[in-house]
């Protein structure tokens, strides 16, 4: 019988320092949890077996993207971006990558403080799945960084360091492919399961990739 076991954590008044450089900590922490008995719902379509499942999700969306594809058809991308896209997949296809329990939210709203120097409590796991860690925390705070510009770049760099993986130019190279798959695959979802929501998430990911471009050396 599953069994969940919670303790009460007083907050402190005062926040504690660098929360994103906790979080950090945090989600490397967690990236090692077995994950041997963990329910389905952590795992995405493509299994329980991670590496495999990294695969196939690459592979599935660089099936898609071709001059056949609807996303291309409906202006989510444009016709002379098809083959950087393709590229910056294969890429990703080459990345060594470790996977592990992510929590998906990591955001200081969601620490609880035990004080200035104290490590805080991590909460709210309604997001948690698995990936390849660290890169999937870390794309997520690039993506709120640098597209939708809701954190500031400092808190990417905290991150980071918690998280013991160095910025430099090699790790933003593989966050931006990692951000442009997220925005592809993002959009596909939409289109199969929420339709309601497709051209909102196809204009965001129009408005994304083109900031995406915009970082790339020239």
């Amino acid at each position: 019988m599953p069994v969940t076991v919670s303790r009460y954590v007083e907050p402190d008044p005062e926040d504690p320092l660098r929360p994103w450089w906790w979080l950090g900590r945090h989600a490397t922490a967690l990236a090692g949890a077995r994950l041997d008995d963990a329910p389905d719902a952590l795992f995405s379509r493509f299994g329980r077996d991670l590496d495999r499942a990294w695969r196939e999700h690459l592979a599935y969306n660089l099936a898609f993207l071709s001059p056949d594809d609807h996303l291309l058809a409906d202006g989510g991308y444009g016709a002379q971006d098809l083959e950087t896209l393709r590229a910056w997949v294969r890429d990703l296809q080459g990345l060594d990558v470790e996977h592990g329990l992510v929590h998906g939210d990591l955001a200081p709203r969601n620490l609880v403080s035990r004080g200035l120097h104290a490590a805080p409590v991590l909460l709210d796991w309604g997001s948690a799945t698995s990936g390849p860690e660290p890169w999937d925390s870390l794309q997520r705070a690039y993506q709120a960084s640098v597209v939708e510009g809701e954190i500031p770049w400092s808190a990417v760099v905290d991150l980071a360091e918690g998280m013991g993986t160095v910025l430099d130019d090699a790790a933003e190279l593989t966050l931006r492919r990692l951000t442009a798959l997220r925005l592809l695959d993002l959009v596909r979802w939409a289109r199969d399961r929420r339709p309601d929501l497709y051209a909102s998430y196809r204009e965001a990911c129009a408005t994304g990739l083109t900031t995406l471009w915009s970082l790339e050396p020239r």
